[in-house]
């Protein structure tokens, strides 16, 4: 395997939860995302976004759920928060657990604080990420982009959702600054939207991109996962 650096040399297993127990080497891969800007990307940032599905309020503790189909992304995505714990000291246990319809929920109160952080209007129905949070660190536009391509990326294009407009139009300022071209949204008629009783439209994102950042996206995992 290859590796840039090691961030720790240690076996640990994490997280026996209803839905399995995996086995991390906590190593850092030659990707080099920043972890909090891949757990932005990774996150849903729709209908339920910051909002425990079990009673619909802010949740302080509620970082993120994902479908009983996406174990995989789930797995990913716990990598990125107990690397981020690791390096912001927290050393309070993360909660993993099955709510409700099968769905992972991931719950540290420390951890949501700090996601929170980034967020503008987060008291509102509606909060979100203004590109301000990057400071024009390309590193950490291609990490957060890297996080919304590990769970939206399918055929060539990035799938959005109906409930994810304000996501759509933060994607595509970061593709721009990214100077990727030819981006284009469309809008896909859904009449039967999961939870949504009215409907609703995908939003597939197209796009072109240099050689060298497309294949940092489709490496998104390279070397995590043991």
């Amino acid at each position: 395997m290859r590796y840039t650096a090691i961030l720790f040399l240690i076996l640990a297993t994490v997280s026996c939860t209803e839905y399995g127990v995996y086995d991390y080497v906590i190593l850092k891969p030659e990707n080099d995302f920043i972890p909090i800007y891949y757990i932005l990307g990774m996150l849903d940032d729709g209908y339920f976004r910051l909002r425990d599905l079990e009673d619909g309020r802010l949740a302080p503790d509620f970082i993120e759920s994902f479908y009983p189909r996406e174990i995989y992304e789930a797995g990913l995505f716990e990598y990125y928060i107990r690397v981020l714990m690791k390096e912001a000291e927290i050393g309070t246990e993360l909660s993993v657990s099955k709510g409700l319809r099968g769905r992972i929920m991931f719950r540290s109160g420390e951890v949501a604080k700090i996601i929170y952080s980034y967020y503008e209007n987060i008291d509102s129905e509606s909060p979100v990420l203004d590109m301000a949070i990057f400071n024009g660190n390309r590193k950490a536009m291609i990490s957060y982009l890297a996080g919304v391509y590990s769970r939206s990326h399918h055929n060539g294009r990035l799938w959005l959702h109906v409930t994810q407009d304000l996501k759509t139009n933060l994607v595509v300022k970061v593709l721009q600054e990214l100077t990727c071209n030819d981006i284009k949204i469309t809008r896909l008629e859904i009449k039967d939207y999961d939870d949504l009783p009215v409907g609703g439209y995908d939003m597939p994102v197209s796009y072109k991109c240099g050689l060298e950042l497309e294949q940092r996206l489709k490496n998104y995992d390279a070397d995590i996962r043991q």
